[in-house]
C-alpha cells in the first residue's frame, strides 16, 4: 500500500512538472497604461521577441529584434528570420536603430516591426533557425524556437 501510494504521489508530481515546462503563456508579461488606455503584453526580451497592445481603438502586434555590435554602422538595414523548412521572412527596409552601450558590449542594434496575421501565421506555426539583424546572425536554439512559438500562440489569443 506504501508503495502505490508513492507511485501514485510520483506520478502528481511528474505531471505538474510537465505541465508546469510547457506553458509558456505565464512567461508573458502584462503592462497597463492608464494614462494612454492601453494593455500591453511583452513576451521575454532576448534578440527576438513579441509585444501586443490592446486598446479600445485597436490592437497591434510587433516583433522586435535586438542585438549589440562592436562597431557602428547607423545606416543598418534589414531584419530576416530563416525557418526550418528552408523559407525567410525579411524586412530589408526596416532602419535599425544602432546607440552606444559602452567599451564592454559597443553598440545596440535594435528594430520593431508592425506585423499583420499572416505573419503571425507563419511565427506561430513555422520553426525558426537563426535570425539575421543587419549583419549580424544569431543561430536560434531549438528550445528558444520551441517557446517563441508558443510566445506567438499566447500573444495572438490576447484579445483583451
Amino acid at each position: 500500500m506504501k508503495n502505490i501510494s508513492i507511485i501514485t504521489a510520483f506520478i502528481i508530481c511528474f505531471f505538474n512538472i510537465a505541465k508546469a515546462q510547457t506553458d509558456y503563456c505565464k512567461d508573458i508579461k502584462k503592462d497597463v497604461d492608464p494614462t494612454k488606455s492601453y494593455v500591453a503584453y511583452y513576451s521575454p526580451a532576448t534578440y527576438l521577441y513579441v509585444n501586443k497592445h490592446v486598446a479600445d481603438y485597436g490592437n497591434h502586434t510587433v516583433l522586435s529584434f535586438h542585438t549589440t555590435k562592436k562597431d557602428a554602422d547607423y545606416e543598418a538595414y534589414g531584419e530576416y528570420i530563416f525557418f526550418a523548412d528552408g523559407t525567410m521572412w525579411k524586412d530589408q527596409g526596416a532602419h535599425i536603430d544602432c546607440s552606444y552601450i559602452d567599451s564592454q558590449f559597443g553598440y545596440s542594434y535594435a528594430a520593431a516591426k508592425r506585423i499583420d496575421d499572416d505573419v503571425i501565421a507563419l511565427l506561430k506555426t513555422k520553426k525558426i533557425i537563426k535570425v539575421q539583424i543587419f549583419d549580424v546572425v544569431i543561430p536560434v536554439t531549438n528550445e528558444y524556437a520551441t517557446k517563441f512559438m508558443a510566445y506567438m500562440n499566447c500573444i495572438d489569443a490576447i484579445k483583451k
